[in-house]
């Protein structure tokens, strides 16, 4: 695969009880916050099963999880966040990269979204090479094509993360490439709104995601929540 081991990993993750807040029928939904949970965690395990990733930094405010899955993965706890984007930067200036670094530094740090249900190990290693194929930073949008997923730093001069709405203009306008991906790949499908597991749910990956909305579901029951309205219930019923 080229460049074993060479790449760094960092996720940023909301504190599980706020993220989410689209899918949240109430401000207290624990099947939603174990639902973030789960894909936060699965999210980190699938980069730790990329073999051209030596190390997974997990920037986040959470405090009732360890995210220590493996030795690859460490945690950047925030006392204050202040947003996605400066959890971004604390992250990549955890690794060394940031506005003083300077140009000839090599990078090798892929930024990634904590919410992607459907992403695997081999869709990250090929968009990887396919970084190092364009020899430069480039981003990754959502399958609307107007937000992003993933930021790939490659060297150069410094480009500053504008994650939110619109920001695959604005990674581009920010000299980021924009990599072809197809509509489909796991990098580009996040999972923000009940729409979104609609369209799962009717996609040839409807058994994974059902799953991933069960176990939320009965993780919560387990921890001794109150579950009214649980996301497997809902999105399942919303098929008919």
């Amino acid at each position: 695969m080229g460049g074993g081991g060479s790449w760094r990993a960092v996720v940023p993750v909301r504190a599980f009880a706020q993220g989410k807040t689209r899918l949240r029928r109430s401000g207290h939904d624990p099947a939603v916050t174990e639902l973030a949970r789960l894909l936060a965690l699965r999210t980190i395990a699938v980069l730790e099963s990329v073999p051209q990733i030596s190390s997974v930094l997990v920037v986040t405010d959470e405090t009732g999880e360890s995210f220590a899955a493996s030795t690859k993965t460490s945690v950047l706890r925030e006392p204050r966040p202040a947003g996605l984007n400066t959890a971004v930067e604390r992250g990549l200036l955890e690794l060394g990269y940031g506005a003083g670094r300077a140009v000839a530094d090599p990078v090798r740090i892929l930024v990634l979204h904590a919410d992607l249900p459907l992403v695997e190990p081999g869709e990250v290693a090929e968009t990887l090479l396919a970084v190092e194929g364009l020899g430069a930073d480039a981003f990754v949008a959502d399958e609307s094509g107007t937000g992003t997923t993933a930021l790939a730093f490659f060297g150069g001069a410094f480009r500053a993360p504008g994650f939110g709405p619109g920001s695959a203009l604005l990674h581009r306008l920010r000299g980021f490439a924009s990599l072809a991906l197809p509509p489909e790949h796991g990098m580009r499908r996040d999972l923000d709104t009940w729409e979104q597991v609609s369209t799962y749910l009717r996609s040839p990956q409807q058994p994974a995601v059902s799953e991933l909305l069960a176990s939320a579901e009965w993780s919560a029951r387990a921890r001794g929540t109150r579950v009214e309205a649980s996301p497997a219930r809902l999105a399942l019923s919303s098929r008919s």
